[in-house]
């Protein structure tokens, strides 16, 4: 039996494995469904996930080495630790990404995820029918469409948005951020990129609801250039900034005692820098942020949106999702997707779906390929 922390190297044989610990004798164990290839299950060193197989009963990953990433939280044969019903993530070809930190916090902390993304990795291949959200009546600022992805929130935890270009997507996730905070709920807005993220922040603060309510939030990552905004960098770094001042009077000396002192001071740095963010997350209902500044969360907010969610990688996404009780995905399948790693299957994900069709962008004439090719006719020009 393969036991935590162990390293086992298991190599093919005609019949069965050969297994040899670190520690202990050679040993054998029969894998089932298998192919002809060295495997490695590591918890210490330096890996790469291929895929999943049952050992004795248990579930285990099949490993590669030679990857620069590190996997000391994983604790791979222990089942208390994986999420039974997940296949721990399909993480095959993952590890080019930057999410390395938030994979291992996830199974860290146990992150139990959401059950549709659960029925979404474990690809269910049984026909379920999605949902298709009713259409409201227009409200005084947003059409049809768009009041219906807003007044869904009242019936439904999670589910995604459709916007083909020039549709609205923005105002229409801005609208929701007013009601979920009307609502007293915790959101984060987050997108791939600064400057999606930056759009939708603009534009709720120059919403009358914000003018009115001053409402509290804060941004991770980068600033809008020109804009000061609360900023939670900035304000943890202005509020450190006498550690760093602190740091460069010590003298470094060659001595056991004066590296000590340098090392505590800046051990002293980070503890404060910590704190405060955890400070001003409990104090604030609203973050934006980019997905790849996700990592500095560390409280569970109500919901998540993610806006340009076809953008990011399928991980990036299925990550995102473990901050949050609810989430909802809007962007648009046909528009261009993340360059080198995989992007959400749009069919697969079983969750109640909206589409915003009225566009106000372009004419008639201009929409009409696109329209007849990817979005079977249905948008309307409002040109």
């Amino acid at each position: 039996m393969l036991k935590e922390k162990s390293l086992a190297i298991l190599e093919k044989m005609k019949n069965n494995i050969k297994m040899s610990f670190e520690e202990e004798e050679i040993s054998e164990a029969h894998i089932l469904g298998i192919d002809e290839k060295i495997i490695i299950f590591n918890c210490r060193d330096k890996l790469r996930i291929e895929e999943r197989v049952m050992i004795n009963g248990i579930e285990c990953m099949i490993l590669d080495n030679k990857d620069k990433y590190t996997a000391k939280s994983y604790k791979l044969l222990d089942k208390k630790v994986m999420n039974k019903k997940l296949p721990l993530l399909q993480l095959k070809n993952y590890f080019k990404s930057k999410s390395m930190e938030r994979i291992e916090k996830c199974i860290k902390d146990k992150i139990v995820f959401h059950e549709k993304i659960i029925d979404y990795l474990n690809d269910n291949t049984e026909e379920i029918e999605v949902e298709v959200v009713p259409v409201s009546n227009c409200g005084d600022i947003l059409n049809s469409f768009q009041q219906s992805a807003v007044d869904y929130l009242d019936n439904c935890s999670s589910y995604k948005i459709m916007g083909p270009p020039g549709t609205g997507k923005t105002k229409t996730v801005v609208e929701m951020i007013i009601k979920l905070l009307s609502n007293d709920k915790k959101i984060i807005v987050c997108a791939p990129s600064n400057t999606a993220s930056d759009n939708i922040l603009k534009r709720f603060i120059n919403s009358d609801y914000y003018k009115k309510e001053k409402t509290k939030f804060f941004r991770l990552g980068s600033q809008i250039k020109g804009e000061t905004f609360y900023n939670l960098e900035n304000i943890v770094e202005e509020d450190l900034d006498f550690l760093t001042d602190e740091i460069k009077k010590v003298k470094i000396k060659k001595n056991k005692k004066g590296e000590e002192s340098i090392y505590s001071l800046l051990r002293d740095k980070k503890r404060r820098k910590n704190k405060k963010m955890n400070e001003l997350q409990e104090n604030t209902k609203l973050v934006f942020s980019t997905i790849f500044s996700l990592n500095k969360i560390v409280n569970k907010y109500d919901y998540i949106i993610i806006d340009e969610c076809y953008q990011a990688s399928e991980l990036d996404i299925i990550l995102s999702t473990t901050l949050a009780h609810n989430f909802i995905l809007v962007g648009d399948p046909y528009q261009l997707g993340p360059v080198d790693e995989k992007s959400l299957d749009y069919k697969k994900m079983k969750i109640p779906e909206i589409m915003l069709n009225e566009q106000y962008r372009m004419n008639e004439l201009l929409i009409e390929f696109s329209n007849n090719f990817f979005y079977q006719n249905k948008i309307k020009s409002k040109k």
